[in-house]
């Protein structure tokens, strides 16, 4: 009869949209699902990073405390740059004048520097090393044919004093040679070319805030 096709009618229209609502509804969970993983995500993202900007924080005054007769003395410098964290060495408290070899002063100082950085695995640590633009001189250039060997083997020498006797985890440190062609100052004079004679121990935290 008409009634009957009309409930049939009325009953397939109330099933379809129970269906809808079953779509919408799955439709739903679906994104709540995903907006509580993003949630989750930016959750963790944010932890680890006030963790980096905490450790950084913590080297750096572990750094300064360790180093401060150094710092006092304006042998070493320390400055943040762009996320990073830059420890200075004049060349004279690390190696005698032409030698890749660290000297005790170097070692003491290294021994601290590698003290503050020991708690966790939280940072990178790229050795440069920089000299002024005097050639090398002939009782030495056999072994330093010129900076650019020079300035290579100090970086080396740190980084390998780091890992090898300060135990520092060699999978964090890395060496990168300069010469002189990134100076600091005018290598005009003697007070310009002192400061262009350094080793710089970069500090980068693995993830970046």
């Amino acid at each position: 009869t008409a009634d009957i096709l009309a409930l049939r009618e009325e009953n397939e229209n109330i099933e379809r949209r129970h269906e809808n609502v079953l779509e919408i509804n799955n439709d739903l969970h679906d994104e709540v699902v995903q907006l509580e993983n993003r949630l989750k995500k930016s959750e963790t993202i944010i932890h680890t990073q006030e963790k980096v900007i905490q450790d950084f924080k913590e080297a750096r005054e572990s750094i300064e405390e360790n180093l401060r007769e150094q710092i006092a003395a304006k042998d070493i410098l320390i400055e943040e740059m762009e996320g990073k964290l830059k420890v200075t060495f004049v060349d004279k408290i690390l190696f005698s004048t032409g030698s890749d070899r660290i000297n005790d002063k170097g070692r003491r100082a290294l021994k601290k520097i590698a003290e503050s950085l020991q708690e966790g695995a939280s940072h990178t640590i790229v050795v440069e090393g920089h000299t002024d633009d005097v050639p090398i001189g002939p009782g030495l250039a056999d072994r330093f044919p010129t900076n650019w060997e020079l300035s290579s083997a100090r970086a080396i020498a740190v980084v390998r004093f780091l890992e090898e006797k300060a135990g520092l985890d060699p999978a964090l440190l890395a060496a990168s040679a300069y010469s002189y062609h990134r100076p600091l100052a005018s290598n005009e004079k003697e007070s310009g070319r002192s400061k262009n004679r350094r080793i710089e121990i970069v500090l980068t935290p693995l993830t970046q805030p």
